[in-house]
């Protein structure tokens, strides 16, 4: 249209960030180490062939859910459960929580607080599932009747029997970023997250 600016120009990005250093902590980067995802797809026919064992690497998606009014249980209500139910109710879910016992911070939370044992009826309508008990048996049974009813798990004690991680996350103002090490490195995601939190503050539109 006469007088509209370029195309170029209505779609230039509106933070330019040219450079952050980040700690690599004596690891290798994705430009020394390539791509950690197991599976390799050729662009002329899309086949797969594997790289590396699912075992030791996971390709895991990334992805922000909305779970505002959405039931999600929590197993659990040590201080592991605690803040992974502190994450769920910032994200307006809600939430119930199976334990015989619990951190007395429970009682001050808008959640659905049962206390006793787990029972697999505990996940019917759940959308996630969260097993974080200090019990391994508890966890493990979580896992298994959470995935044959089909509900996403993410077990505390055993990456790999998680359907999800819960990335370290940062969040100002209407930024969010979530970091992650695809759960071989919760220190290093940790760090990650800690530096990106410094960049943040120093960008134009936080000032």
């Amino acid at each position: 249209m006469p007088g509209s600016a370029p195309t170029s120009a209505r779609r230039r990005p509106l933070i330019a960030l040219n450079s952050v250093d980040l700690p690599t902590f004596g690891r290798p980067t994705m430009t020394t180490e390539g791509s950690r995802c197991p599976m390799v797809c050729a662009p002329s026919n899309l086949q797969c062939t594997k790289r590396t064992p699912m075992s030791e690497y996971a390709c895991y998606y990334p992805i922000f859910l909305d779970l505002r009014n959405k039931p999600v249980l929590v197993v659990g209500a040590g201080k592991v459960a605690l803040r992974k139910t502190r994450g769920l109710l910032e994200a307006q879910a809600r939430v119930k929580v199976v334990a015989p016992r619990w951190e007395p911070a429970f009682q001050s939370l808008p959640v659905c607080l049962l206390p006793r044992k787990f029972r697999a009826s505990d996940l019917k309508g759940a959308s996630l599932a969260f097993a974080a008990t200090d019990d391994r048996r508890v966890n493990h049974r979580v896992a298994v009747e959470a995935r044959r009813r089909g509900i996403p798990v993410n077990v505390a004690d055993a990456r790999q029997e998680c359907d999800f991680l819960v990335p370290a996350r940062l969040r100002s103002g209407g930024v969010q970023i979530a970091v992650s090490t695809g759960g071989r490195s919760p220190r290093l995601a940790a760090a990650l997250r800690r530096e990106l939190e410094q960049a943040l503050a120093r960008l134009p539109h936080q000032k």
